[in-house]
């Protein structure tokens, strides 16, 4: 009933709805913005001066590379290097994994090292030939 009759004369807080929402809506409103000491009153030149901020923000900049030759660094020898160069051996990914601090976070499938290492004489194998792979296709 209190619908019908709603429908029918009408709700009587309509104005005082549309005053606060007006009301709202003002509050909301930027009348001005001030970007690097110049103000900004009309509402295009307002939007303007936002979107140039933001691009400006956003812009891809120039990166100067970083130079690591001041770090202090020791060089490699050129065994060293060549030894990097060198294709991977079964031997040194065995070595590698059991020289690894066994409580390490755990990889993306949440096995820490100590279970791989744990693991090893049953995944050894396989867990070799899937690094050796990777070394082969790059």
């Amino acid at each position: 009933m209190s619908r019908c009759k709603i429908l029918k004369e009408g709700d009587r807080n309509t104005r005082y709805i549309h005053l606060i929402a007006t009301m709202r809506r003002k509050k909301k409103l930027t009348e001005k913005i001030l970007v690097k000491g110049v103000e900004y009153t009309d509402p295009i030149s307002i939007k303007e001066a936002i979107v140039d901020h933001f691009k400006m923000q956003y812009a891809k900049k120039d990166v100067s590379s970083f130079d690591i030759s001041n770090l202090g660094l020791p060089a490699l020898t050129e065994d060293q290097s060549q030894g990097l160069i060198g294709a991977v051996i079964v031997e040194e990914i065995k070595e590698a994994l059991m020289s690894s601090t066994p409580s390490k976070a755990p990889g993306y499938d949440g096995f820490n090292i100590r279970c791989t290492k744990h693991i090893w004489p049953i995944i050894g194998e396989e867990f070799s030939n899937c690094i050796l792979r990777f070394f082969d296709t790059g």
